[in-house]
């Protein structure tokens, strides 16, 4: 990623996180209506959920001039969500 698109990440984030629950609610809302059987997926409190997304891509922000060090840990996380996704659908499917 070069800086000038990082720079254009950085800013363009700054300009929605000043309205970061309406995001998360949008993200979810347009999410569980793409896919309705996603919605299952999560119990909990969704403002919780989504201070928990902003948190997340926050994080990538700050770290997106260092992406090398935390691709390995959300490659990881993805892999180990999937794994756990995939063995559940199987046993259900069984």
């Amino acid at each position: 990623m070069t800086p000038e698109q990082q720079a254009l990440v950085r800013s363009s984030f700054a300009r929605v996180a000043a309205i970061a629950p309406q995001l998360a609610s949008w993200f979810y809302h347009r999410a569980f209506e793409i896919d309705p059987d996603v919605k299952s997926l999560f119990k909990g409190d969704m403002e919780k959920q989504g201070r928990k997304l902003m948190a997340a891509l926050t994080a990538v922000i700050d770290a997106i001039d260092r992406l090398d060090t935390i691709v390995p840990a959300v490659e990881a996380a993805w892999t180990e969500a999937y794994t756990i996704l995939a063995t559940t659908m199987k046993d259900a499917a069984a």
